[in-house]
């Protein structure tokens, strides 16, 4: 599937679209497991957040 001259790195294949509004509509979607991050990596990236917006918020907070 190409949107704009780009290909989609959602879609790697033909998309089908007489597939669309049907309930094979997932067969247009192949599962990509290197788009999954481990549980760890996820923690890490909330943990991350977290922290910023926490610092962010005492920042704003003593500004008052």
């Amino acid at each position: 599937m190409q949107f704009a001259r780009w290909h989609s790195p959602l879609v790697d294949r033909v998309w089908n679209r007489s597939l669309c509004g049907t309930s094979e509509a997932y067969l247009n979607w192949r599962y990509k497991d290197s788009f999954i991050e481990s549980n760890e990596s996820i923690h890490r990236r909330l943990y991350k957040t977290i922290q910023e917006v926490d610092r962010e918020f005492h920042s704003i907070k003593a500004a008052l």
